[in-house]
């Protein structure tokens, strides 16, 4: 696109865009004060997006029509052919999904829900179809920022309660030291696992083996003991795939205090406590601390294979082999059998409600494995050295820079390896827990606002981006019913057994 810049009448710049004019040949300044003052919203914003406005007359402006907001400009001009201004961020849309994460990954979904957008009217003419699509991708990310906020205020109880569970129960913590410079798989539950059961049997000696819990009975099952088992998920069906551990006390399980975890399991397995290095884990992190329970750091990813990622590569391996990552949808199971939710699932199949229509209905549903699918594509993998184990008899998506080798060539890889060196666990020393002590400090913390608005973010953007005083104190009465519900529940934990 060819852009030529002019000198403007009253001295300052303008420049053409298509042949069009992007600013006023007179006064770009007072064209861009009264396209601020035109701004209106019903609430106080976070952040005011701009798309477009070419050179930076409105910065400043909208800064000084709110003050509390940060301002973000979203560019169509190529970065190098437009001074960047006194934007508080500048993003480039070059496309959807990345806008997307970029959004999402800057400012997360509160400020998201508590932000604006303009269009810089030039924009409409010049970027006739950007501009729309931009516009289209930014109402789609708030639809899913609620999704996530919903989602959330709905978990972060569970994780709550789960973080106070975790703390009261865990008798055996340990932290894990690997020797670096060895070779790490780690197994998910897709079908194109089971062609490397052989494999993982026959050269269990060469790698450290990690595997997700959704891969557990699989492993178990074909005799392959992993050296520890990798679970994020706070639900309750998550439980569900870490049952076998009951009779397999010598399998380490590593997970953050969110977690969902049997009080047996805690009781009896040596537990490796991970801790999210990000801000909104300051809950379990608390719980934790006081606790007395040392941590490996973790990093929070959509999935859990992401976060068993992270992990391995925290050890400085040689290789990283990933078998079972097919994240897309299957004909037949969406995992490798057996699965435990498989086997639950079973007992309700009847001629009415069919396995076959249950499968079919479980595959069609892949909008989790497609956000999975573009975060793996979107890894850098420094050094090559993760590598994903195939066969082309299963279905599998492309992984970026992640690279795909067959079963094959994996057992060739692995003829390569020498036997590697055992995990080491260092045990810790941990006190009795006073779970009265625990309690009242939870009990103590949902009195404060940090607490209620990572609990409730619900209800505390309503409340936020409502004028209505009526509508504010009817949301405060629910959130304060909510927050004794879950006082209740925290005092029942107490007395559990």
């Amino acid at each position: 696109m060819e852009i030529i810049f002019s000198d403007t009448k009253d001295g300052n710049q303008t420049f053409s865009a298509e042949g069009l004019f992007y600013h006023s040949k007179y006064s770009p300044q007072t064209e861009a004060e009264r396209f601020v003052q035109s701004f209106t919203l019903p609430f106080s914003p976070d952040i005011i997006f701009l798309l477009e406005p070419g050179l930076d007359y409105c910065s400043n402006l909208i800064t000084q029509k709110f003050p509390q907001a940060k301002t973000a400009v979203i560019r169509l001009f190529d970065s190098a052919t437009i001074p960047e201004g006194n934007w508080d961020y500048i993003i480039s849309f070059t496309d959807k999904s990345l806008f997307k994460q970029q959004l999402l990954s800057a400012f997360g979904e509160e400020k998201l829900l508590s932000s604006a957008i303009f269009v810089w009217p030039a924009a409409k003419n010049v970027f006739k179809t950007q501009v729309p699509l931009v516009c289209q991708t930014y109402k789609e990310i708030l639809e899913e920022c609620k999704t996530l906020l919903v989602t959330r205020q709905f978990f972060e109880k569970k994780w709550l309660i789960n973080s106070y569970n975790f703390a009261a129960n865990i008798q055996k913590p340990v932290l894990p030291q690997i020797k670096e410079e060895q070779s790490i798989v780690i197994c998910a539950s897709g079908p194109s696992l089971v062609p490397s059961i052989q494999i993982l049997k026959n050269y269990r000696d060469r790698f450290i083996l990690f595997c997700l819990s959704s891969a557990t009975s699989i492993l178990l099952n074909n005799d392959i003991i992993p050296d520890l088992v990798i679970t994020t998920d706070g639900g309750y069906w998550a439980g569900h795939h870490l049952k076998q551990l009951k009779a397999y006390k010598n399998i380490p399980v590593a997970a953050p205090a969110e977690a969902l975890l049997p009080k047996k399991l805690l009781a009896f397995n040596n537990i490796i406590p991970l801790e999210y290095e990000d801000e909104s884990s300051f809950i379990s992190t608390g719980i934790l601390k006081l606790a007395g329970i040392k941590t490996l750091k973790a990093v929070r990813n959509p999935t859990v294979s992401g976060t068993a990622l992270y992990l391995a590569l925290s050890f400085k391996p040689k290789n990283v082999f990933f078998c079972g990552l097919d994240l897309c949808s299957a004909e037949g199971f969406a995992h490798a059998q057996p699965n435990e939710l498989e086997i639950n699932n079973s007992c309700f199949d009847n001629k009415i409600k069919s396995k076959t229509g249950r499968i079919a209905s479980a595959n069609f549903n892949s909008s989790s494995l497609k956000i999975y699918e573009e975060w793996f594509c979107k890894f850098e993998n420094p050094g090559n050295i993760i590598r994903r184990i195939i066969n082309n008899e299963y279905k599998h998506n492309e992984l970026g820079n992640i690279k795909d080798i067959q079963v094959k060539e994996f057992e060739n890889l692995l003829d390569k390896i020498s036997e590697c060196t055992p995990i080491v666990f260092l045990e810790q020393n941990i006190k009795n827990q006073d779970c009265n002590s625990l309690c009242e400090y939870i009990l103590n913390n949902l009195k404060t606002e940090k607490w209620q608005k990572q609990l409730f973010p619900a209800d505390f953007i309503s409340m936020k981006n409502s004028l209505d005083q009526n509508n504010i104190d009817a949301i405060k009465t629910r959130l304060d019913k909510k927050i004794e519900q879950l006082v209740l529940k925290i005092r029942k934990k107490e007395y559990a057994e």
